[in-house]
C-alpha cells in the first residue's frame, strides 16, 4: 500500500478540491462561530460544490488516487461534525442528531484504519447510501443556515429533514460495517 500511495500523482483536480474543501474547513466554522451566518452559508455551498465534483472528476478523469479516497471523505467528516456540534450547541440541530452522526463517522474512520491495517489492497468505497447520508447532512446545515437568515423556516421541514437525515446516517453505517466486515473476512 505505501508503495501504491507513494506512486500515485497526488496533486490532481478531484484532489486538489478534497484539499480545498479541507482548508475551508476552519472559515466555516470561524463564520458559524461569529454568526456570520450569510458568509458561512456560501462558503459551505462552495464545500458542498467541490464535495460532488472531486468524485464526479476522479471518475470521469480517471484520476482515483488511494489518497483521494481517504481525503474526500475525511474532509467531510470534520466539516459535517464540527458544524453539526456548533449547531448542536446552539440548540439547532438536536443532541441525538449529532450524537448519531459523530458516532457512525468515528466507527468508519477507526474501521477503515483496521481494514487499511489487515487487508492493506482495499479501502471501504462510498456507497450510495453514505453519499445520501452525506448529502442530507450537508442539505441540513445549508437549510439551518438559511432559517438563522430568516429566509426559510419552516419547523416541519427541518424536523423532516432532522429524520431523514438521521435515517440515512442510521442506514450508512449498518452498510459500511456490513461491508467492513465482508473486506476483514476476505
Amino acid at each position: 500500500m505505501a508503495d501504491k500511495f507513494f506512486n500515485e500523482k497526488i496533486i490532481n483536480w478531484p484532489n486538489s478540491l478534497s484539499f480545498f474543501r479541507i482548508i475551508l474547513i476552519a472559515p466555516i466554522i470561524y463564520l458559524l462561530l461569529n454568526e456570520f451566518y450569510k458568509q458561512a452559508f456560501f462558503v459551505l455551498f462552495i464545500a458542498s460544490i467541490t464535495d460532488f465534483l472531486d468524485g464526479f472528476l476522479a471518475r470521469k478523469l480517471n484520476q482515483t488516487t488511494l489518497i483521494g479516497k481517504l481525503l474526500d471523505p475525511l474532509a467531510d467528516k470534520i466539516l459535517i461534525n464540527y458544524a453539526f456540534l456548533l449547531f448542536t450547541i446552539k440548540g439547532n440541530i438536536p443532541q441525538f442528531l449529532w450524537i448519531t452522526v459523530f458516532f457512525k463517522d468515528t466507527i468508519l474512520i477507526v474501521g477503515s484504519l483496521v481494514i487499511l491495517t489487515y487487508n492493506k489492497e482495499n479501502v471501504i468505497k462510498s456507497s450510495y447510501v453514505g453519499k445520501f447520508a452525506t448529502f442530507f447532512q450537508i442539505l441540513l446545515l445549508l437549510y439551518v443556515l438559511l432559517d438563522k437568515l430568516y429566509i426559510l423556516q419552516n419547523g416541519k421541514l427541518l424536523n423532516a429533514l432532522v429524520y431523514v437525515t438521521f435515517l440515512f446516517s442510521i442506514l450508512a453505517l449498518l452498510h459500511y460495517i456490513k461491508k467492513a466486515l465482508y473486506l476483514i473476512k476476505t
